[in-house]
Parts: structure tokens; C-alpha cells; sequence
């Protein structure tokens, strides 16, 4: 048996994150979270976790993942109908 650990390649997609800026991944961000609910409600899920905000901000933050999630619900459940009547 080879004593030597094989070297784990790094996801390329990790080096391009990393090589990012701030502004870069934020454009990202709300590009994915306008084209998927679901996505935009982890977000604010992932976002609420790892950032201090003011009371005020978080109402709204909350009041966002609310909507965020009624959103993703709606998308999934037109999804469904969507594929039951074109089977």
C-alpha cells in the first residue's frame, strides 16, 4: 500500500470564489437570489446567521424571509402543476 496521501484537488469553483472580491460575490448573490426563491431564502437564512443588524433591519430582514419562503412555495407548488398537466 502507498504510504503517500493522495492530494485532494481543490473544487475549481472554491478558487474562483476565493480569487473574488466582496462586490463580486455580492452581484452573484442577487443575481441567484432574483432568478430563485429558494436560493434568495437561504440566503437570508445563511446572511441573518453571520450578520449583525439593527432591530429595525432586522423586521425587514425577517419580514424578507417570510415573503422569500411564500415565494419559493409558490414557485414549487406552479412547478407541480405545471409538470401534472404536461405529462
Amino acid at each position: 500500500m502507498n504510504a503517500k496521501k493522495k492530494k485532494k484537488r481543490k473544487d475549481p469553483l472554491d478558487q474562483l470564489v476565493e480569487a473574488a472580491d466582496s462586490e463580486i460575490l455580492g452581484r452573484l448573490v442577487k443575481r441567484l437570489a432574483v432568478a430563485w426563491p429558494e436560493i434568495r431564502r437561504e440566503c437570508f437564512e445563511f446572511l441573518k446567521k453571520h450578520v449583525i443588524l439593527t432591530p429595525d433591519e432586522e423586521a425587514v430582514s425577517g419580514a424578507e424571509a417570510m415573503f422569500a419562503f411564500r415565494m419559493e412555495n409558490s414557485t414549487i407548488n406552479r412547478r407541480f402543476l405545471i409538470n401534472r398537466v404536461t405529462v
